[in-house]
């Protein structure tokens, strides 16, 4: 009985004021696909489906009584216009699945006078999923802009300052449990190295389809390029520029994204790692003579596509589990932790608002942090991940290597030999010897533990001296080749001391 009551009060509810007619053909364009989409007839659908960075979503209204129904689509046709699809369905989909029709009518009655206290008492409910709030203000907006009820243009500011439900959006990086381990790292810089290596022997020797998937995690890795932002680069957003006769230089240019209304996209260009380029050019000069009509460089049709199509990469490749958000939290905090300033990390992220970033430098670590992880004594960093190598070998296995294969040099004047050695070979070894050796997947380490020790105290020396005269510069290649050194140095110790954390 109750039950039919209320639906009959709400098939009689009638709106205090006359909803303006809805076009009967409504354009709007989706971000990622960048392609112009129309609704018509929006006025006597009950579902309406809108492409939103690719994916299409469903808004479903038919639980609403035709009076409120009719309400929220002249609404949404006013949305649609001014704000990009992916916002309005985050708005919508918050009013349609947490909001019912008793609440919304409370709403709609509301006056300036009496919306705090409405406002009030559904933060005060069990029901405050934040999607929700946003929706509302969405509505609440319109009736002001368009002087409805006994809205107006002066209420503006009144219902910008209604405030939202409390929601740390950055718990996940308090946490930091978003950001790569050691080992992590050294996994995603191995690999980008070995494709490179791989490539710059055979150019054919890695599939297209695969190419597309390891840049991918390059994009996400190096710049902190979010789903959309990759997924939708193009041919001719790639630029490469012969630098000499054996190297190149690649730039991508991608847009500013996650803006709620439409603008005019905001570009931003980075350089890829000299040492990954050749990826990035492989790749681009394939899709250029494939002739293809599509012009993404990737050929995907979501950003939800990229986004799975990045977790799916690490973990087939790496076997890393980690998101694209992961990876973007990775490359800020890296940036952080490099000596960036806030304008400077805001730029690389793409962000508008400097006070975003400022979670990054709350949980970095101090100046005199940065020194101890250099010296590899620092609390923070003493657990230490395992790092590649093929295996431990002892001195009489050390003696029977081919000279080649055993590895020794004088890396910043310190004569280092009896480490171990290599399975292919140094005078074949695209690296730096001895102070790549250590994590490369092709080093067998010596077992005798007191050999790496000693070198652990050679490579300390030489970051002191670095840090002495200075040049402790963390865009130093030197200098940070020197800091992975002795990190890996430590690893190998803790494993032969059996202190490594499995």
């Amino acid at each position: 009985m109750y039950k039919q009551e209320v639906i009959k009060f709400f098939d009689e509810f009638k709106l205090p004021f006359t909803v303006p007619q809805i076009p009967n053909i409504i354009r709007y364009r989706d971000e990622f696909t960048e392609k112009i989409h129309t609704i018509e007839n929006l006025h006597e659908q009950e579902v309406v489906y809108i492409s939103a960075n690719g994916s299409i979503c469903e808004l479903d209204f038919s639980e609403y009584s035709s009076e409120i129904r009719g309400f929220l689509l002249w609404c949404f046709s006013v949305s649609i216009t001014n704000k990009i699809s992916a916002t309005i369905v985050t708005y919508y989909s918050g009013i349609i699945n947490h909001l019912d029709e008793e609440e919304l009518s409370k709403v709609l009655m509301a006056t300036p006078q009496t919306i705090k206290i409405l406002w009030s008492s559904f933060l005060n409910s069990n029901n405050i999923t934040i999607n929700k709030f946003y929706g509302l203000k969405e509505i609440l907006h319109i009736l002001c802009k368009e002087a409805l009820f006994v809205w107006n243009p002066d209420y503006l500011p009144l219902i910008s300052q209604l405030p939202l439900p409390f929601h740390d959006k950055y718990a996940l990086l308090r946490s930091q449990t978003s950001f790569l381990t050691i080992e992590e790292e050294q996994k995603l810089i191995s690999f980008f190295d070995q494709i490179a290596q791989q490539l710059k022997k055979d150019t054919t020797l890695i599939s297209t389809e695969r190419l597309k998937s390891i840049f991918t995690i390059l994009c996400s890795y190096q710049f902190g390029m979010r789903p959309i932002q990759i997924g939708k680069v193009n041919i001719q957003d790639i630029r490469v520029w012969q630098t000499s006769d054996d190297a190149i230089s690649v730039h991508i240019t991608f847009y500013r994204a996650k803006q709620k209304t439409i603008r005019k996209a905001i570009p931003l260009t980075r350089k890829v790692k000299n040492e990954w380029a050749i990826i990035v050019n492989v790749l681009y000069k394939r899709r250029i003579e494939e002739k293809n009509q599509d012009n993404f460089l990737l050929e995907l049709s979501s950003a939800r596509e990229t986004a799975i199509l990045i977790k799916s990469t690490l973990q087939k490749e790496l076997n890393i589990y980690r998101s694209a958000r992961d990876l973007r939290h990775a490359a800020a905090q890296r940036m952080v932790d490099g000596g960036a300033n806030q304008e400077e990390l805001a730029s690389f992220l793409g962000h508008s608002d400097l006070d975003s970033c400022l979670v990054y430098f709350d949980i970095s670590a101090n100046q005199a942090e940065r020194v101890n992880k250099a010296l590899g004594i620092s609390n923070i960093y003493s657990k230490l991940a395992k790092i590649a190598h093929d295996r431990f070998i002892d001195e009489s296995e050390l003696i029977l290597l081919k000279e080649d294969q055993q590895i020794a040099g004088v890396p910043h004047g310190i004569p280092i030999t009896g480490i171990g050695g290599c399975t292919i070979g140094q005078p074949i070894c695209p690296y730096n010897p001895i102070t790549s050796c250590y994590g490369c997947y092709k080093f067998m380490p010596l077992s005798d533990v007191e050999i790496h020790k000693q070198v652990l105290m050679d490579m300390r020396q030489v970051v002191s001296l670095f840090i002495k005269s200075g040049r402790e510069d963390n865009n130093s290649p030197a200098f940070l080749q020197l800091k992975h050194t002795i990190n890996n140095i430590q690893s190998i110790i803790s494993e032969l001391e059996g202190t490594l954390d499995e």
